[in-house]
């Protein structure tokens, strides 16, 4: 038989979703960021070295880059909001909502440990072939 699933499965649920999955995509943004910004310095970094260095760490950077960096982030972002949705879809179901909200919300009380809140963004990871951010306009329009 069964074990009845209660209010704190529905609450951890949601927090593996909503927070650690999304923290966890955070890192994958920011490390992809910093790791974007190195190609603005690899001319410089690379001046004097043999031919076949600098295009291998720009072939290496650019596949950690793309194939492990942006697709955990955004894997991390969808399967997260996808299992919150799942225990607020469940707390609506079994009449749990109004608690998950009331302990949802409560996330923001003074006293509350920051570490259980969601995060305030998950910053976007750039692909290999995105413009850096120092090359893009500012919201003004000037560069």
């Amino acid at each position: 038989m069964a074990e009845a699933v209660g209010f704190d499965d529905v609450w951890e649920l949601w927090r593996a979703g909503a927070v650690h999955m999304q923290n966890l995509a955070a890192q994958y943004g920011e490390s992809a960021t910093a790791l974007h910004r190195t190609a603005l310095s690899q001319d410089q970094a690379f001046e004097g070295a043999a031919t076949e260095l600098p295009a291998a760490f720009a072939n290496l950077r650019n596949t950690l880059q793309d194939q492990i960096l942006v697709v955990s982030r955004e894997n991390l972002t969808k399967s997260g909001n996808a299992l919150a949705g799942i225990a607020t879809a469940f707390a609506e179901r079994d009449g749990m909502n109004g608690r998950l909200i009331e302990k949802i919300d409560g996330l923001d009380d003074a006293g509350t440990n920051p570490d259980d809140r969601p995060p305030a963004y998950v910053p976007e990871a750039p692909s290999s072939d995105d413009p850096h951010p120092e090359h893009q306009p500012n919201p003004a329009g000037g560069y």
